[in-house]
């Protein structure tokens, strides 16, 4: 299921976490520089069913027309695998000294895209990972973002809301299907980000929370 969703004026909501229950339709996006979240509140969107994806004439339409001349211009370098290295240590030594519990690091890679634009990239990746939760978006100062992720964000349906954490990932060929068969470390891990989503609730005023898994 895709779903196209268009905002025709440039400004995008700034709202707290608390105010996303009370919206419908929207995309929220979280800047990494701490900004309060932003909500793109769209005036028109388009639904297609499964095995029937949007033509690139309509991803490129004049709602779309200009993605590609913002293209974000600042942000995180390549880095090198010496400079990821010396992270990996700072990180490792912020855990040991119990100032960090928990960190993710990655690299950013630059590559040329020979022309291609985001609608044929979406689509392909629509192909590529149909089970996955995508997402192609351009909002003004943020350029042109596609993602693609495993997890489900949320799913609401007779008036509960489904959240999965998710963490410890291994290839599905190597994955054990129980979870005590995990190691410690894929365990422990997958208890800080279920213990995130509880304290996320708590923090809105969600009550009545049932862990499963």
């Amino acid at each position: 299921m895709i779903h196209l969703a268009i905002q025709h004026g440039p400004d995008l909501v700034r709202c707290p976490i608390s105010a996303w229950s009370a919206e419908r339709n929207v995309f929220v996006i979280t800047p990494f520089d701490g900004v309060r979240a932003q909500m793109l509140k769209p005036d028109l969107v388009m639904t297609f069913g499964p095995g029937r994806p949007p033509s690139t004439n309509v991803l490129e339409d004049d709602h779309f027309q200009g993605a590609t001349d913002e293209l974000p211009t600042t942000g995180p370098r390549p880095m090198d695998q010496d400079a990821y290295e010396a992270l990996v240590e700072k990180a490792l030594s912020a855990i040991r000294s119990k100032d960090l519990e928990k960190v993710v690091l990655s690299r950013t890679t630059l590559l040329e895209l020979d022309g291609a634009s985001p609608a044929d990239l979406f689509l392909k990746a629509c192909e590529l990972h149909p089970d996955a939760f995508l997402c192609l978006f351009h909002g003004p100062g943020h350029g042109v973002w596609l993602g693609a992720s495993p997890e489900r964000l949320m799913r609401a349906e007779d008036g509960r809301l489904e959240v999965d954490a998710i963490a410890g990932t291994k290839p599905m060929d190597l994955a054990p299907e129980a979870p005590s068969d995990w190691g410690p470390k894929e365990r422990h891990e997958q208890e800080l980000v279920t213990r995130a989503v509880l304290d996320a609730f708590l923090d809105v005023g969600v009550n009545g929370v049932t862990v499963r898994g």
